[in-house]
């Protein structure tokens, strides 16, 4: 079992109410209140990275998407030329 050391760190201020919550919820869980919070943190930033980079197809777009990589005489239409700009744009 790999060892990681704890270098960073983070604060955060929240209202009373919402304190007691995570509090209560930690005690439910069997957690510390930090054990909890990152714990519930990860796995939310594990679904926003997944739902951010991972196109799920259906059976018909797959079949269709692998259709058009194997056409050599297809050629990008207009949207999909917009969407590379955007891209190109996004990424600096």
């Amino acid at each position: 079992m790999a060892v990681t050391s704890k270098s960073e760190r983070v604060d955060l201020r929240l209202p009373a109410d919402q304190k007691r919550l995570i509090e209560q919820a930690a005690t439910l869980s069997g957690l510390t209140v930090s054990g909890f919070i990152l714990g519930s943190t990860i796995e939310r930033a594990r679904e926003v990275v997944r739902e951010t980079t991972v196109i799920e197809l259906s059976n018909r777009d797959r079949d269709r998407f692998l259709a058009a990589l194997d056409d050599e005489q297809a050629k990008p239409g207009p949207a999909l030329r917009r969407a590379a700009r955007r891209y190109k744009q996004m990424l600096g």
